[in-house]
């Protein structure tokens, strides 16, 4: 803000451009709003806005135009201020606390201390019920064009109450223009009202805000009121690229205009007016449709100047545009400034280089350039999409055809091209080469070319071409003739093209010669080496004549999958069989002799798993012969084997192999977790049953029985898989009261071995004694303490119970023994009395 006041206008270089007159001749005008608002808030700000102007011609009167003898200032409340100048001969004054209404005089007043009043206006304030607070704060500079968040509260002071109801505009002005930023929303969380705004994007400037606010339906004495504020923008900082250099990849060393792909760059920049706080250069490219992309980005650092060093990123040209744009960004004062560089991006370059003219027999040299822009360096066809070559005839037919694949890099020159024959019957004149090229990111160049084909005569001619198939890598021989068309004797030099030059023999390797007029056959001899195809050209010239023809060679491959010689098998080197089920799985392959020579033929099997079997194993071969091989699918797993087909003098080798899915066979049986035999005499034989389960996928075809504790055995017994079967196991006198026994399952696969826990409860036979003295022991039976005898029939026990009776009977047993032993020595005790001398006197005392 620049403020005249008196003070200030007393020191002004007094030389000024306008000498004030004796009466000013300047004119004072009001404005209306919203440039200016003279219904101001309630205890509220406001700024009011007048022009000066020159009466005469209307031209604005601006600080310049001001000498020391006059001031302009305004008169309120009695208080006198300098009026301070927007732009353009628009001043303002900045009154604060607005509380009733008032007026206010804008004045142009002598100072020279005379304080004439030159030219006044007068105008009314009219403050309303509203009072408006800005709450934002624009004393520093806004950045231009800057979004910032307006808010203002809006009070009631006719109530003294929040107005939550109001219609709240902003505006902004610079005298010259007036621009309405918007409503303001009401926020009842925050009570306040708000709008996000673009501020003026003029950089240097300075502008005056105004908030007005009005209400309705509220009973108000007046509804309405307002608050300004007057805020600058930034100075324009400017930016210069100080050198932009490339060492490579560019069409200039610097500031260049065109580059491609990778290169090299370096580059600094200088900043004035306002220094900035970080450099950044972005690479930028236009999509096809305008739309701009970053490429990449690089942070410069700050030396001298901002410099930096990066690689031009390569640019998908499906995509983008050919343009590239380096975006220098300089953060100044919460701005950005930007500068910018445009390069044409070239992604490769296509030109021609071939001849310009030829004659019949002769080669024409179709040549041509793909090459990286500034470098020379061939691009790689690998990179090319499509290439093709196309000559059309002077009739506009098309006379060859050339796609990428049969483009020819001539490593000596850096060129792509093909050597084009032209025979004696190609019709002369002009014909045209037109060659189209797309890279990977279908960007597409094109050339097309005129060039001449002369006449030339004749001097003989020859087959056109040699065309066949072979079946066997063996020699092949072929005739061509020749017809000498002049009246002497002729010489011709045979060139074999590349593909033909280690396979190919013409005449042994000789010149051909002809007499006079004559037509001579002769024998080319191929002899391939592998199964591929063979296309070439042998070309026959008279050097004398400069005249020459060719003759097309096209060889197919034969059907064979695997050769040798003359023994040819259909099949590939591997025959590959997969299975999911078992069985059988049935393959094939032929044998054959193109020559139908009689081949005696074997075949040998290399099969360590033993998972196939061929047939026939040998055989004599006249034509052909199939050969049988049967896969035997029984467990799963990845088989190879190999079969060898040979003769005395060749021989090919078929590899197999046999992928199985089947599922895996399981061996498994389920026995009873333990035997209990029950009680049974020392010496007694015994037999039980048990239930053996076959759970696996296998038929357990035999079984049997073993035990190192008992004597045990048991029937051979088959089991399908699935299904159950019981087995008597017969234990011969038992011996012990504890043991296994060991089953053993035979499958064909596994043998399955089950050990079962056995125990059993023991009995004793009789204590001693013949027959008639056990009727009288403990143990007899007749006077069994069991007292079994005095048991009905109806009462007998079963095997548990018996066990546990004999178990009982024994405890009352040996009790009675010891009761009687006790008895015994009781009255022995008593009823003798040893004596000193007696044994037992020591023992039992007196």
């Amino acid at each position: 803000m620049k403020s005249f006041s008196a003070l200030l206008i007393s020191i002004v270089v007094l030389a000024a451009p306008v000498a004030a007159q004796d009466t000013l001749d300047w004119d004072i005008n009001n404005l209306d709003e919203p440039v200016s608002l003279l219904e101001t808030g309630n205890n509220s700000s406001t700024i009011q806005t007048v022009r000066l102007v020159n009466d005469a011609e209307g031209e604005p009167i601006t600080p310049a135009n001001f000498t020391s003898k006059e001031d302009f200032e305004y008169n309120y409340s009695g208080n006198i201020s300098s009026m301070e100048h927007l732009q353009n001969g628009y001043w303002y004054a900045n009154l604060t606390t607005i509380q009733e209404n008032t007026t206010i005089e804008y004045q142009l007043v002598r100072s020279d201390g005379s304080s004439t009043i030159e030219e006044n206006l007068t105008e009314t304030l009219d403050v309303g019920n509203l009072s408006v607070e800005l709450m934002n704060d624009f004393n520093g500079y806004v950045k231009p064009g800057e979004d910032v968040r307006l808010q203002a509260n809006v009070t009631d002071t006719w109530n003294d109450t929040n107005e939550d109801d109001a219609t709240v505009e902003a505006y902004v002005t610079n005298g010259t223009w007036t621009g309405k930023l918007g409503k303001l929303g009401y926020s009842p969380s925050t009570e306040e009202y708000s709008l996000q705004v673009e501020m003026p994007d003029h950089a240097n400037s300075s502008y005056i805000i105004h908030i007005n606010a009005s209400a309705s339906g509220q009973g108000y004495n007046k509804p309405y009121g307002s608050t300004s504020d007057v805020f600058d923008t930034y100075p324009r900082s400017t930016g210069k690229i100080a050198y932009l250099n490339a060492s490579s990849g560019c069409d200039n060393s610097s500031f260049f205009t065109e580059c491609g792909r990778n290169a090299e760059i370096e580059t600094g920049y200088n900043m004035t007016a306002f220094e900035a706080s970080d450099v950044e250069l972005a690479v930028k490219a236009p999509l096809k449709n305008g739309t701009m992309r970053t490429l990449d980005t690089f942070s410069m650092d700050e030396n001298s100047l901002w410099e930096t060093e990066f690689q031009l990123p390569e640019l998908n040209t499906s995509k983008y545009q050919e343009k590239v744009s380096m975006v220098y960004n300089a953060s100044v004062n919460e701005d950005q400034l930007l500068t910018r560089y445009n390069v044409t991006y070239i992604d490769y370059r296509l030109s021609d280089a071939s001849e310009n003219s030829v004659q019949q027999t002769e080669d024409f040299l179709m040549r041509f350039s793909i090459e990286e822009p500034f470098t020379g360096n061939a691009v790689d066809l690998s990179e090319m999409e499509e290439v093709n070559a196309t000559i059309y005839d002077p009739n506009g037919d098309i006379f060859r055809n050339y796609s990428i694949g049969e483009i020819s890099f001539f490593s000596n020159t850096g060129f792509y091209g093909k050597n084009v024959y032209f025979s004696r019957d190609a019709e002369n004149g002009t014909y045209r080469l037109n060659v189209t090229t797309t890279d990977s990111y279908n960007s597409t160049k094109s050339f097309e070319q005129p060039f001449n084909v002369g006449e030339v005569s004749s001097t003989f001619n020859t087959t056109d071409e040699i065309e066949f198939e072979f079946m066997d890598l063996l020699e092949h021989e072929r005739m061509f003739n020749v017809t000498n068309q002049k009246s002497a004797n002729l010489t011709l030099n045979v060139t074999l093209s590349e593909e033909l030059e280690n396979v190919t023999t013409v005449n042994g390797g000789e010149n051909l010669s002809l007499n006079a007029s004559e037509t001579e056959n002769f024998t080319v001899v191929f002899d391939p080496v592998n199964k591929t195809d063979i296309d070439g050209e042998i070309t026959l010239t008279d050097e004398t004549a400069g005249f020459s023809e060719e003759i097309d060679v096209e060889i197919g491959e034969p059907a064979c999958g695997l050769i040798d010689g003359r023994l040819c098998v259909n099949s590939g080197e591997w025959m590959n069989v997969t299975a999911s089920e078992r069985g059988t799985v049935e393959e094939s392959f032929w044998v054959q002799d193109p020559r139908e020579g009689n081949l005696s033929v074997t075949l040998a099997e290399d099969d360590t798993a033993d998972v196939f079997t061929v047939s026939p194993s040998g055989f004599e071969l006249n034509e052909s012969q199939e050969v049988n091989v049967s896969f035997d699918v029984q467990e799963p797993g990845n088989f190879t084997g190999a079969i060898t087909v040979s003769s005395e003098n060749y021989s090919v080798t078929v590899q197999t192999f046999l992928e199985s899915n089947v599922q895996s066979l399981e061996a498994a049986v389920n026995v009873p977790n333990s035997i209990d035999l029950g009680t049974v005499t020392t010496g007694e034989s015994v037999t039980r049953t048990i239930t053996v389960d076959n759970t696996g996928d296998l038929e357990v075809y035999s079984t049997q029985v073993q035990s190192s504790t008992f004597d045990v055995s048991t029937e051979n017994t088959t089991i399908p898989a699935g299904q159950s079967r019981e087995l008597d196991l017969s234990f011969s006198s038992v011996e012990e009261g504890s043991g296994t026994v060991e089953l053993v399952s035979f499958t064909s696969e596994d043998t399955i071995y089950s050990t079962i826990p056995v125990s059993t409860t023991l009995e004793s036979g009789y204590m001693g004694g013949d027959e008639d003295d056990g009727a009288n022991g403990f143990n007899g039976s007749d006077n069994s303490l069991n007292g079994s005898d005095d048991n009905s029939p109806g009462d007998s026990l079963s095997n548990d119970e018996q066990e546990e009776s004999s178990g009982s009977g024994i405890l009352i047993l040996i009790a009675v023994v010891v009761f009687i032993l006790l008895l015994a020595g009781f009255v022995l005790y008593t009823s003798y009395i040893p004596e000193k001398g007696d044994p037992l006197y020591s023992v039992l005392g007196e």
